[in-house]
């Protein structure tokens, strides 16, 4: 039963990797990954996040500059394209595992 199983995850795992979903979601991410500008936005926009919520956590108001700093960085990945169809592809992903 168990080696059934296991045999059925292998095959699962399988298709889900072979998925046009799954393939558009691996191109849309290796492309912010090689696009320099996309992905240090990305990282800065995280980076400054994860600080925003530690200030958060304590208690303390993010200053006004993290904030406007926050706003600008979301605002350029919005309209990035590759980072827009990084969204579409991973909705896409996420409907077909659900």
């Amino acid at each position: 039963y168990y080696g059934k199983v296991t045999n059925l995850d292998h095959q699962l795992g399988r298709l889900i990797g072979q998925s046009p979903e799954y393939q558009a979601l691996k191109r849309a991410n290796a492309a912010i990954t090689e696009n320099r500008e996309t992905a240090g936005v990305l990282r800065r926009l995280e980076e400054r996040r994860v600080e925003a919520q530690a200030l958060i956590e304590r208690g303390e108001e993010p200053p006004e500059a993290m904030e406007t700093e926050l706003r600008g960085l979301l605002r350029k990945v919005e309209v990035d394209p590759e980072y827009q169809r990084a969204i579409v592809a991973q909705t896409n992903f996420d409907k077909l595992m659900m």
